[in-house]
């Protein structure tokens, strides 16, 4: 068995064939006329190889005769661009007094270079030995078109390959691009939203708080009122009462009433009957009686006075005590009026609050609704964008591997014996590798 390159390829071919090749390569060219019956010493197989040779032969050497031509004519080409034979185009060199090029090349060695490039010679040997074609001239030729094919496809291999490569950067500034442009996009939006919610926020504040301050002003307002109010109606209450007071004067009108003393008179009858003579028992009892009587009158009547000073006195005083518990009762009112007026207005006003502190906050959950809503539809947004524009994940470092110093530690162990530092150290060796690193 071996191996044959044909057409830049890798052939396998049994020892029949490889000798059919040899034999149509060393033997007569085609023109040459094959005497008859030469042809039938060969079994069917090899007169299959040797026509397949023949005529891959044929075909090389019109690509070998194609290539020369168009060798020839880009030779002539180039010469037309470099007037001096320098191997530098005239577009670029623009001095024409360069040395004669040396001979079988320009200076450069632009001119047959893929003749005399050891590369190609490398090739053609190692191909010839591999093979075990002749070296001749027409292989030769072969194995060249087969390097420079080789050449051409490893270029286009390459080209295709940087064209590939280039697709995949272009994709991926692109992909990076897009990707940046999205999230920069989000992220205004984000920024913007954030904004929006402070502002609303902000609008919210310069609504709720000047009607929140208000309230608790007006409240204020009306506790101190009601203060103001019922310390008045105290104040009248107060004056009122002295007013009426000082109007109740004790009275005085049967205090030390002066009693006439109707002294007894001389009765006339009464001397005239004592002059005849006459008895005047009855007369004396009459004037007992009427001095009694005088008496009595008198007593009744300091009595009398008495009792109408006392219930004068008396109606004065119920007055005065109507008046001061009158008086009593209204302040006792206002004393337990105030905390209840009071209070209603704390209440009126808490509940003015609460209700103005409920609009706000439904507000201000509109508003966080509405910026939770952005967020999630900018977190959806990104999620897509990772998906539709996926990016190269940052590849880790690889951490680093501890390092430790292998210097053999020099030493002596005391109180053991060849045998046991023997086998100390290969128990170290077991252990984790410290025997190469400890020297007893």
């Amino acid at each position: 068995m071996a191996i044959q390159y044909v057409n830049g390829r890798l052939v396998r071919m049994t020892d029949e064939e490889v000798q059919a090749a040899i034999d149509a390569a060393t033997g007569p060219t085609a023109d040459t006329k094959i005497p008859k019956g030469t042809r039938d010493t060969l079994t069917p197989e090899q007169s299959k190889s040797r026509a397949a040779f023949e005529a891959n032969a044929k075909k090389e050497g019109e690509a070998r005769q194609l290539a020369e031509k168009n060798r020839l004519k880009e030779q002539t080409a180039w010469a037309k661009k470099d007037a001096d034979n320098d191997g530098i185009p005239n577009g670029i060199d623009k001095t024409n007094d360069a040395p004669a090029p040396p001979a079988g090349g320009s200076q450069n060695g632009n001119t047959n270079m893929a003749k005399n490039s050891t590369p190609v010679k490398d090739y053609i040997n190692q191909q010839l030995r591999m093979s075990g074609l002749p070296d001749t001239p027409a292989n030769r030729a072969m194995l060249r078109k087969e390097y420079m094919e080789i050449q051409a496809d490893e270029k286009a291999e390459t080209i295709k390959a940087d064209a590939a490569t280039a697709k995949i950067d272009k994709e991926t500034t692109d992909n990076k691009a897009a990707f940046d442009a999205i999230m920069k996009s989000i992220g205004g939006y984000e920024t913007r939203a954030g904004t929006a919610k402070t502002d609303a926020m902000k609008r919210l504040a310069d609504l709720y708080d000047p009607q929140a301050a208000a309230l608790g002003t007006q409240k204020q307002d009306q506790l101190n009122f009601l203060q103001k109010v019922l310390g008045q109606a105290g104040t009248d209450i107060n004056a009122s009462e002295q007013n009426f007071l000082s109007r109740l004067i004790n009275p005085s009108a049967y205090t030390d009433v002066p009693l006439i003393d109707m002294p007894q008179q001389q009765n006339a009858l009464m001397a005239a009957l004592q002059s005849q003579g006459a008895d005047t028992g009855k007369v004396a009892e009459q004037l007992a009686s009427d001095a009694s009587m005088n008496t009595f009158m008198k007593q009744l009547l300091s009595r009398s006075n008495t009792q109408y000073g006392n219930a004068q006195t008396n109606y004065v005083d119920a007055l005065r005590n109507s008046g001061m518990g009158a008086a009593k009762s209204g302040r006792d009112y206002l004393a337990l009026e105030q905390p209840r007026l009071a209070s209603g207005i704390n209440s009126k006003f808490a509940d003015a609050l609460a209700s103005l502190n409920t609009n706000r906050v439904s507000s201000e959950g509109d508003i966080m609704e509405t910026f939770r809503k952005a967020m999630d539809d900018a977190a959806s947004k990104k999620v897509d964008a990772e998906t539709d524009y996926p990016q190269p994940v940052a590849t880790p470092a690889t951490p680093s591997m501890p390092t430790y110093d292998d210097t053999p530690v020099a030493g002596e162990v005391d109180g053991l014996t060849p045998e046991e530092r023997k086998r100390l150290k290969k128990a170290l060796a077991n252990f984790g590798g410290f025997g190469s690193r400890v020297d007893f």
